[in-house]
């Protein structure tokens, strides 16, 4: 492309350049206790593997076919979807259990009220 050779794709700079910025802003938020120490190490690995995925084309291929997919993007892309649907599910549960504990807490309040308002 217009004479520049360079010894990788530009996908991969710019997987690079926004892996450090996730991976930075991430630690930004930890600092500032915005974020679980978990959470952080999930980001980190996620950012980690992505870089490097990027520079094993020929070995994600050779994954996606010893598993049925004709194209390394399609096992990333198939795989991506199934993570997003299971972590939707785990904070749909999450978001139900604290639904649940809010209603238990706003009846312990009512029945407090209850039994100032006899008093």
């Amino acid at each position: 492309m217009f004479g520049l050779h360079l010894p990788f794709h530009l996908y991969q700079l710019g997987t690079i350049i926004l892996g450090i910025i996730a991976i930075y802003e991430m630690h930004k938020k930890y600092e500032k206790h915005n974020i679980h120490l978990g959470a952080v190490f999930l980001w980190d690995l996620f950012w980690i593997i992505a870089i490097i995925i990027t520079f094993l084309g020929d070995f994600t291929t050779l994954m996606s076919n010893y598993i049925g997919f004709k194209r390394g993007l399609d096992l990333a892309i198939t795989g991506a979807i199934a993570l997003i649907l299971y972590f939707t599910y785990t904070t749909l549960g999450r978001v139900k259990d604290t639904e649940n504990n809010i209603k238990k807490l706003d009846k312990i309040i009512d029945d407090l009220n209850n039994d100032k308002s006899k008093n």
